[in-house]
């Protein structure tokens, strides 16, 4: 499969996908973490990039992510900005941060059978098939995935 970037369309579909569905998700395991909310509805409303996917970490648990769809011409800001300065700014000790780039794929979360979820991440199977990257923080220190957040918000929101 080639390359699949985020247009109109498809950012319509995302868009109403969160704003109908996830955020209105109240399962525990599903549920977007009140410490990420606000952020992941910033994101939302920029028109060059999508959430698709996010994760702050649990009690003992110490990875945050964000997987996120873009439009095409903004890749390259993407790969020879943005990710070297979190790669920089969030190495540092035993924090990590990295990212994965994905081309479009089968979506893996598939729930079979009748589902009681109505997201796109568990019900659509072509929730995925868009070129898509994933930011990866590793790191115990609750407070650095709140500054991570935040300024992941910040440095992303410039493509509202």
């Amino acid at each position: 499969m080639g390359n699949i970037y985020l247009d109109k369309d498809k950012k319509n579909y995302y868009y109403s996908d969160f704003t109908d569905n996830v955020l209105a998700d109240t399962d525990n395991f599903w549920k977007i973490s009140e410490l990420i909310k606000s952020h992941l509805i910033e994101l939302n409303e920029c028109k060059k990039i999508q959430p698709l996917y996010s994760k702050f970490p649990n009690n003992g648990q110490n990875e945050s992510y964000l997987e996120l769809a873009y439009i095409k011409d903004i890749e390259l800001i993407l790969f020879r900005e943005i990710l070297p300065y979190f790669i920089i700014r969030y190495t540092q000790g035993e924090a990590k941060f990295y990212y994965t780039f994905s081309k479009p794929k089968d979506n893996p979360n598939i729930v079979s059978g009748k589902s009681k979820f109505k997201m796109g991440c568990l019900i659509n199977p072509d929730y995925f098939r868009i070129n898509h990257l994933r930011l990866l923080f590793e790191e115990y220190n609750k407070d650095k995935h709140k500054e991570f957040w935040k300024e992941l918000t910040n440095k992303l929101k410039q493509f509202a």
